[in-house]
């Protein structure tokens, strides 16, 4: 028994490591799949939501990526949601910002 511990103490199996690429990767393709499910879902029940609730269905992608995978896919999913947000919706520091704009807080 100690001797196949030995064995496997210096470098790891080219196999191993393909193994253990290509779940990491699969992880990684799952998270990206629930965002853009999320996204696909939100869309649909945006009418009757309005704006409220928006961030709502980003929130399980993020929750599953970081179970199947740990932080990393879980931070990836989260970069994932906020991209594809940006680009969706626009960021609202344009609306926001502006002080000419509507939304701008007047003092």
């Amino acid at each position: 028994m100690a001797n196949l511990v030995l064995q496997f103490s210096g470098t790891r199996p080219p196999g191993m490591l393909r193994k253990a690429l290509r779940q990491q990767s699969a992880v990684y393709l799952i998270s990206l799949s629930l965002v853009v499910l999320a996204f696909a879902l939100r869309a649909l029940v945006a009418p009757t939501l309005g704006n409220q609730a928006l961030y709502l269905f980003l929130v399980p992608p993020v929750l599953v990526a970081g179970v199947l995978g740990g932080w990393k896919p879980a931070l990836f999913a989260t970069a994932a949601s906020l991209v594809l947000h940006l680009f969706l919706a626009g960021p609202p520091a344009k609306r926001t910002w502006n002080p000419f704009s509507p939304a701008f807080p007047k003092p």
